[in-house]
């Protein structure tokens, strides 16, 4: 759900919006309904996305959602929670977690590639 919110951000929807999309979700995929986020904790990220989004736009760099991303060196790929992208083509990307057993602060995956070079490319949906 966390995902949801701040995929909704980017896109440009509203509270309301998000929340009809989270509680589509929740019907339709009903092993989802234990992990629920409060409607507390909904708004609470929602503001905190919505600045967060804003100051990186303000300040010139482009933001997406849900972006296919792979190695060809390695063969490895995934989805970006969020990629940031500056006006050098050079990216960041922002993983969420939300879990009663996250990840340790400043954890991060490192580069990847024999060469210790991040090789990622990616193609929007």
């Amino acid at each position: 759900m966390n995902d949801m919110i701040w995929e909704g951000v980017i896109n440009g929807e509203n509270l309301t919006e998000i929340k009809s999309n989270i509680d589509a979700k929740k019907k339709s995929t009903p092993r989802m309904a234990p992990f629920s986020l409060s409607e507390e904790v909904i708004d609470y990220i929602y503001k905190y996305a919505k600045s967060y989004i804003k100051n990186l736009n303000d300040s010139g760099y482009a933001v997406l959602s849900q972006q296919s991303i792979y190695s060809e060196g390695t063969m490895v790929g995934g989805t970006t929670d969020i990629l940031v992208v500056d006006e050098y083509g050079r990216i960041q990307i922002l993983d969420n977690k939300t879990s009663s057993n996250p990840t340790q602060e400043g954890e991060n995956y490192g580069p990847v590639g024999d060469d210790g070079e991040q090789e990622w490319s990616y193609e929007s949906r």
